[in-house]
């Protein structure tokens, strides 16, 4: 360890440019698979969890071809995926928008596809290549909704400026335009026949549209809430409504009146999508909060209930052939039911939603790792195959520490509470009232090595110590102006580091009493690393990561923070940056996004970039060697790098 880092000493300082547009190039491995039997990227040696139904990022839009072959997700990177919904497996995908894509669908006869995007744009697509076939006028604000008539004669697109325009499908001509709701359409529905449209928004009415001479035929009125989803019946005399407080009623449409099906007890939260089964006899809907729901028509009665996703459901999409359900989701998953059964046709191991944490533990024969479920899974470290599932009934797990044993976790919850769970008995050791803190939210907690001390940072920005098994208060830091965003102990645990977005460090050490030092970083830090001996100390910021020798406090490396501009850059995790030192303190890993960006400190090597994760990078670990890097993602995996080529 200390040969390392004399070594490193003897270089002085190290400027590495940002080089990512012109990444070193991995050399192309074997075809390595999963344990689902997917490849995994170059360079990674195994792949924890599954890709299958993942997408890395919120999915907005979902449509499914008439033969039930295929379905397509619009999500937050701007692009379209293809999948074979049956298995899962991604088929290709398209970079269709700059932005979210919003709203898709199928044309009735399956060889056309429709998406609308924030971009403004409306485009059509080769359903079988994905080649771009049409482009509507470009509109000023985001698009909202797409519908495609049955008989395939109009499109129609509903803005954000409150505009419904109706094109003419085969060439995408304006036929004419219609003055929707305030604030855009939400939801565009054609009648069975092509005669009529449905629009709703946010302004309690429903709009229906005569298309032969684009003239509004009337107005439905929802009472006190607005209406968030619609569909016709099959034989377009009923027209069912979600509405903004969960509840779902179905419109005679000769009669004019309503009647309640749903009431707001079960789903409790606005129905993002809705659609009737079985000749018109039931109605199945989708919640924002992850539930999938059915009923009878005709009395309301619950015939099926499955809780489909973790996180609010964005789209709900039948199979024309009835066979399948499909919901999309904020969680980045996907659902599929088989129908009538109601069997859920994947249920894979692995994480069900972003990764929050992952460790090495038990000298590298083990990993752990969290989700924003709240849950913990344990997996081998040599084959990456999944051993145990543990659901800790925490509303999500952020900042996850272990110890070296892994026999102690801990961690904040969504709820800024700070818990400690022992991984042998399998149970949470004491409960929360055992310690008066309230967690500053995103703020980390960290455990030492040997599992007797645990630091936290409470909602003042104060840095405090605890033992962790009987949730007794060891220390409290007196400089109240010095608040951490990230902490870290020593491997001995006998140091403890913490450094402030105001370029402030702040180093303890516990043995034989209590020093405290401050020192100045000039780095607004993000995110921290120690090496194992003690003797480096990496800061990472938005634009650099320096890295400083513990003792002398000379600064040994630094290294411009890589800029991306991709879609992937939105964070899907409390911190944006993540950032690990390899234990002999040659290595370096960061990502702020999608991609890990590797450093030899040592070397001098150009940085490596490691390409896989569908999703932002959330959290980076090195095994005790050093040869293996792990990377967590928001696309609910973890990948393990071989860092030595």
């Amino acid at each position: 360890m200390s040969g390392s880092s004399t070594s490193l000493a003897t270089f002085g300082v190290l400027i590495a440019l940002c080089t990512c547009c012109t990444p070193t190039e991995l050399k192309q491995e074997g075809d390595r698979k999963d344990n689902y039997g997917d490849s995994v990227p170059p360079g990674a040696r195994m792949r924890l969890g599954t890709v299958r139904w993942r997408l890395g990022f919120q999915v907005l839009s979902i449509a499914v071809s008439p033969s039930a072959e295929y379905a397509v997700t619009g999500s937050a990177d701007g692009k379209l995926r293809w999948w074979k919904p049956r298995d899962g497996s991604e088929w290709f995908h398209v970079l269709a928008h700059n932005g979210h894509v919003t709203a898709a669908c199928y044309t009735p006869d399956g060889k056309r596809l429709v998406s609308g995007g924030w971009d403004g744009k409306t485009r059509v697509w080769d359903s079988l290549t994905g080649a771009l076939l049409l482009e509507a006028p470009s509109q000023k604000k985001p698009i909202l909704a797409v519908a495609v008539s049955p008989n395939s004669r109009y499109l129609a697109v509903a803005s954000e400026d409150s505009t419904i325009w109706i094109y003419s499908l085969d060439d995408t001509k304006v036929i004419g335009s219609l003055k929707g709701a305030d604030g855009g359409s939400w939801r565009l529905a054609f009648s069975p026949d092509s005669k009529i449209l449905a629009s709703s928004g946010g302004d309690r009415r429903i709009r229906l549209w005569e298309l032969s001479n684009l003239r509004e035929m009337g107005e439905l009125e929802e009472e006190d809430h607005g209406t968030m989803s619609l569909s016709f019946s099959r034989d377009g005399r009923l027209l069912a409504t979600t509405r903004l407080d969960g509840s779902i009623h179905v419109w005679d449409l000769i009669t004019r009146k309503s009647h309640r099906v749903a009431d707001k007890a079960v789903l409790t939260t606005p129905a993002s999508g809705l659609s009737f089964l079985k000749n018109d006899e039931s109605i199945v809907a989708a919640g924002f909060g992850g539930l999938v729901a059915q009923w009878n028509v005709s009395d309301g009665r619950l015939t099926n209930k499955v809780q489909g996703h973790y996180a609010d459901v964005t789209s709900l999409i039948v199979a024309p052939n009835e066979q399948l359900v499909c919901t999309a989701s904020l969680d980045s998953t996907l659902g599929v039911w088989e129908l009538p059964s109601w069997n859920r046709i994947i249920n894979p191991a692995g994480h069900e939603s972003s990764v929050t944490g992952v460790r090495f533990v038990a000298s590298d024969k083990k990993i752990v790792s969290s989700d924003r479920n709240g849950q913990l899974r344990i997996w081998r470290g040599d084959t990456g195959a999944e051993l145990e599932v543990l659901d800790t009934r925490s509303k999500e797990i952020q900042s996850l520490a272990v110890n070296s044993d892994g026999n102690l976790l801990a961690w904040s919850d969504g709820l800024r509470k700070l818990h400690v769970w022992s991984l042998g008995e399998r149970k949470e050791l004491l409960p929360l009232e055992n310690f008066s803190v309230v967690l500053l939210f995103s703020r980390p907690v960290a455990l030492s090595p040997d599992g007797k001390k645990l630091a936290s940072v409470d909602q003042d920005g104060a840095l405090t110590l605890w033992e962790p098994r009987s949730g007794a208060r060891l220390w409290t830091a007196k400089d109240r102006e010095h608040k951490p965003r990230a902490i870290a102990f020593s491997a001995s645990g006998d140091e403890l580091v913490s450094a402030a977005e105001d370029g402030t460090v702040q180093q303890v050490r516990f043995a034989p009493r209590n020093e405290v030092s401050i020192r100045e970083s000039k780095v607004q830090t993000q995110a921290i690393a120690l090496s194992r001996d003690g003797r480096l100390l990496a800061l990472a910021g938005r634009n650099e990561i320096r890295v400083f020798d513990t003792v002398s406090w000379d600064l040994k490396a630094q290294l411009a923070v890589c800029q991306t501009t991709t879609a992937s850059s939105a964070p899907a995790h409390p911190n944006d940056l993540v950032l690990s030192l390899s234990p002999d303190g040659r290595w370096l890993a960061y990502s702020n996004d999608d991609v890990v960006r590797l450093h030899d400190l040592a070397g001098r090597k150009q940085v490596r970039e490691l390409k896989g994760h569908k999703g932002v990078v959330t959290s980076l670990d090195f095994s005790i060697d050093g040869t293996t890097l792990l990377s967590g993602s928001s696309d609910t995996t973890v990948l393990a790098w071989s860092v030595m080529e």
